[in-house]
C-alpha cells in the first residue's frame, strides 16, 4: 500500500505540537502547585533557598533533619537558626543549597552536616530534589552533577517534577504530615537493644565531592563566616581509617574558620535508647546531641 508520506508528516506534525502543549501545560500546572505549598518536605526546600534569614543553617541529609533541634541553638546561641537538611541526599544537594543561599545573604554560623561515608558515597540520582529550582542560575550550576544529558532532559516542562506528583498533590491538598518545627523532624520511637554492627568505609574516593566541600570552606574563609563540618552520631560503628573523616578534617585545618567535628566515634553516643534506627538520633538523642554539640562550635 502506498503512504502518502506529505499526509504521514502532517500527522507527525501535529502529534509532536501536541506532545509540546501538553508537556507545556501540565509542566506549569506542577510548577504552580509545588511552589503553592506552604508546609512540608517540598516547601522547606523552597524556603532554604529562596527566603532563610536565619543566623545560623544546618545543612545536610536526614541525619542533618533529624540531629539539630533549632529551639536549643536559639536558646544557647541568642541566634535564629534553620535546618536546611533533606531526606535521602548527600553533599551535593546540600552544596547546592548552600550556594543558593549565600548568594541572597550571609548568615552568622553554617553547620555542614556529612555523613560518615560522605567522600566513598554516591547516589546522584537523588540530585532530582534540585530540578524544581533549576531557573535559579547558582542551582543549575550543580545540576549537570546529577548527569551528562540533563540539560537536555529539562527541555521537557514535565520532567523535574515527574516523581513528584503524589507529593504536590499531599502538600497542596492533603495533611502535611512532616511535623516539622524550622525544618527540623523529631524522631519519637527508640531503638531496640541490639549490640551496634561495626563496618568500614570502603569504595573509590569521589574527588567531586572532596573539591567540592573544599570550595565551600574556603568560601566561608573568605566571607569570614564561622562554621563546622559535622559527622553526627550514627548507632554503626565506623572503622577508624576511614578517608572521609580525615579528608573533612585536612579541609578544615586549611582555614582560619572552619572547624571539623566527628561523632561517629563519640562513646558517649553508644546507648540505643538515643537512637531511632542504626542512623538516625530519636528526640533524647538530638537535644542530648544539639547540647553536646554547642560546647565545640567556635563561635
Amino acid at each position: 500500500m502506498k503512504v502518502n508520506s506529505k499526509s504521514f508528516l502532517r500527522k507527525l506534525f501535529f502529534f509532536m505540537l501536541l506532545v509540546v502543549v501538553m508537556d507545556y501545560t501540565i509542566g506549569h500546572l506542577l510548577k504552580l502547585y509545588y511552589f503553592k505549598q506552604k508546609s512540608g518536605v517540598l516547601y522547606n526546600s523552597t524556603y532554604a533557598i529562596d527566603s532563610t534569614k536565619e543566623d545560623v543553617l544546618v545543612f545536610g541529609s536526614s541525619k542533618a533533619m533529624h540531629h539539630y533541634v533549632p529551639s536549643i541553638f536559639e536558646d544557647s546561641l541568642k541566634m535564629s537558626f534553620y535546618n536546611c537538611g533533606r531526606g535521602g541526599q548527600d553533599l551535593f544537594y546540600s552544596m547546592a543549597v548552600f550556594s543558593a543561599v549565600i548568594k541572597r545573604y550571609q548568615p552568622k554560623y553554617v553547620l555542614i552536616d556529612i555523613l560518615p561515608n560522605e567522600f566513598t558515597y554516591s547516589n546522584r540520582d537523588r540530585l532530582a530534589s534540585i530540578l524544581p529550582y533549576s531557573d535559579n542560575p547558582t542551582i543549575k550550576e550543580f545540576v549537570p552533577y546529577k548527569g551528562n544529558f540533563e540539560k537536555y532532559k529539562l527541555l521537557s516542562k514535565i520532567y523535574p517534577y515527574n516523581s513528584l506528583l503524589v507529593t504536590i498533590l499531599k502538600g497542596d491538598f492533603g495533611k502535611n504530615d512532616l511535623n516539622d518545627y524550622k525544618g527540623f523532624v523529631m524522631l519519637s520511637n527508640v531503638s531496640k537493644n541490639h549490640p551496634a554492627k561495626e563496618i568500614a568505609e570502603t569504595g573509590s574516593i569521589d574527588m567531586e565531592k572532596v573539591n567540592l566541600l573544599g570550595r565551600i570552606v574556603t568560601q566561608l574563609d573568605q566571607l569570614k563566616i564561622n562554621n563546622c563540618i559535622v559527622i553526627s552520631p550514627s548507632y554503626l560503628k565506623y572503622k577508624e581509617g576511614g578517608p572521609t573523616p580525615n579528608i573533612a578534617d585536612s579541609i578544615c585545618k586549611k582555614s582560619h574558620y572552619s572547624k571539623f567535628v566527628n561523632y561517629s566515634d563519640r562513646s558517649g553516643f553508644r546507648d540505643y535508647r538515643l537512637f531511632s534506627d542504626d542512623e538516625h538520633l530519636n528526640g533524647d538523642g538530638a537535644h542530648f546531641f544539639s547540647k553536646s554539640l554547642i560546647k565545640e562550635l567556635r563561635l
